[in-house]
């Protein structure tokens, strides 16, 4: 009689291996491939020393000048975003089948590797005859120390050319030397807070003629988002900005108008219904793979409501490039002219004082109104509005939140009479 032998336990190294294979031959689905990345990130804090489910109060960020650089802890939780992680590693994989079927070497810079490497260090044992060197930079010393060993674990030392504890917005090859490849993903929504922009503008300097940044253009767009309750579509207003080998090349020469400049609104738009402006964040890897609205924390849409929009007016941008680097807008915000109509003038209802209450309230929703007017005609008022069966409080939360036209407020006025 045989008996079945038992079956050894994968090493770390086969089973960083074999979930990276999983994550490039799986369909990108964050529900069904969750596991897959859940188990990288022990096998890879184990071997490392940095855990995904470390407290974040323990470890610090690193403030650079040009933006921050998250802690080790924050970086490897990174990891545990399914398609971001899936999406990166096959967009990597395609880039570096493609280069090794023409290239006699491919130089790679790998600015920000967090504590595991992982978008690019499990790749690099399915390339093991491939001329691939591979220059590794980190700011903190704790990620160095863990790259480190997990290198060793994979047996890819042959591959790496470099580890060296560096700000990335400041780094020089300490050769003479182009790279065909430079990846770097050290951002967040809205390219905000951490340095991605400041390392592109940086390390392109570092790439051949035909080198690659990944991500290859990181694009931003603004649309213009209804109220849930209006029937009223998503109104695109195109892309503003982005960021790529071209762009980057531009702010390193000290040319910026790429990060500034408007975004037009329509004429007509309809102010009441269009009162926030949401900002996208499309991230294109490599070819066709690309993250886009809610697949990770990168796409996260930045929106801005209670806006009280111009119809045709200019939404500016510009680009603080400093220690917090972000967007900052300016929205084009219609204003009520000081002069509130008497009690007599009238609308499409011909009942005095319909107006004058509806423009002094919008004065108040914009924190400049006559309090003691405002006080001596509340009775009146309140007597007003009670003849369309509305309470003055609803009134004032409708108009100060909505800031309706005038001939909305009338047709909210007359809503439960139709």
């Amino acid at each position: 009689m045989t008996f079945p032998q038992a079956v050894r336990p994968l090493t770390a190294k086969a089973n960083i291996i074999a979930n990276t294979r999983l994550l490039l031959n799986r369909d990108n689905d964050m529900g069904n491939n969750h596991g897959i990345t859940k188990e990288l990130a022990k096998v890879f804090a184990e071997v490392g020393g940095v855990s995904a489910d470390e407290d974040i109060n323990d470890w610090c960020n690193a403030d650079l000048g040009s933006g921050v650089a998250i802690s080790p802890i924050l970086a490897a939780k990174c990891l545990k975003e399914t398609l971001r992680t899936q999406v990166f590693i096959k967009g990597l994989y395609a880039c570096l089948s493609e280069m090794v079927k023409v290239k006699k070497s491919i130089n790679i810079v790998y600015a920000g590797t967090g504590p595991y490497g992982c978008l690019l260090l499990p790749l690099l044992t399915l390339f093991p005859q491939a001329p691939i060197r591979v220059w590794l930079i980190d700011i903190h010393q704790e990620n160095i120390d863990s790259i480190e060993k997990i290198v060793r674990e994979l047996e890819v030392e042959d591959q790496i050319a470099v580890i060296e504890k560096c700000d990335a917005t400041k780094w020089h090859p300490s050769e003479n030397v182009k790279f065909d490849l430079i990846l770097s993903e050290t951002m967040t929504a809205l390219l905000g807070k951490e340095p991605q922009v400041a390392i592109f503008a940086h390390v392109q300097q570092f790439l051949s003629n035909d080198g690659v940044l990944v991500p290859q253009c990181i694009v931003l767009s603004a649309k213009l988002m209804p109220f849930e309750s209006s029937k009223k579509q998503v109104q695109s207003l195109g892309d503003f900005f982005c960021l790529n080998k071209k762009t980057a090349g531009e702010i390193a020469d000290g040319d910026f108008s790429c990060l500034q400049g408007h975004i037009t609104l329509p004429n007509p738009l309809s102010s009441f219904d269009y009162q926030t402006i949401s900002f996208f964040t499309d991230i294109h890897v490599f070819g066709s793979h690309q993250l886009s609205q809610h697949q990770c924390s990168l796409n996260t849409p930045v929106s801005y409501s209670g806006l009280k929009l111009e119809p045709g007016g200019l939404v500016h941008f510009h680009y603080l490039f400093n220690a917090l680097p972000k967007f900052e807008f300016t929205f084009p915000i219609e204003t009520m002219v000081e002069h509130i109509p008497s009690t007599e003038e009238l609308g499409t209802i011909e009942l005095p004082g319909v107006k004058r209450f509806w423009h002094k309230t919008r004065l108040v929703g914009e924190g400049r109104h006559d309090r003691i007017t405002t006080e001596k005609e509340l009775s009146l008022e309140m007597d007003m509005l009670s003849h369309f069966g509305k309470r003055y409080q609803d009134a004032l939360y409708y108009i100060c939140h909505f800031k309706p036209e005038f001939h909305e407020f009338e047709r909210w006025l007359l809503s439960e009479n139709e």
